[in-house]
C-alpha cells in the first residue's frame, strides 16, 4: 500500500507559507498549480530523492531503475522550466 502517512508527514514538514489545509483545499478544488507542485518539490528535505518519494506511494516499489532514471531526467527538465516561470502580475498564488 505504500507509506502514504509518511508521505503526508513529509509534505507537512515542507510547508512554509500556506498551511497543509489550504494546499489540500486548492488541490481538491482543482486549483493546485504547477507553481504549487514546484514549491512542494523544492521545499522537500535535500536528502529526499525521487526514488524515496516513490517508495512511499502504493506500487512505487515496482518501478525499475531504468524507469526511475527516465523519470529523474524528466523531473530535472520540468524543474528547470518551472524555475523560469514568472508569476502573473496581480496573481494571488
Amino acid at each position: 500500500m505504500g507509506d502514504l502517512k509518511g508521505l503526508l508527514e513529509r509534505v507537512n514538514e515542507a510547508e512554509k507559507v500556506e498551511g497543509p489545509e489550504a494546499k489540500a483545499r486548492k488541490f481538491m478544488e482543482g486549483r493546485f498549480t504547477l507553481r504549487d507542485m514546484y514549491d512542494q518539490w523544492e521545499n522537500r528535505p535535500e536528502t529526499r530523492t525521487l526514488a524515496e518519494v516513490l517508495q512511499m506511494l502504493p506500487g512505487g516499489n515496482q518501478i525499475s531503475e531504468d524507469q526511475l532514471g527516465v523519470a529523474e531526467e524528466k523531473m530535472a527538465g520540468w524543474r528547470s522550466l518551472c524555475s523560469r516561470m514568472t508569476r502573473r502580475v496581480g496573481s494571488r498564488e
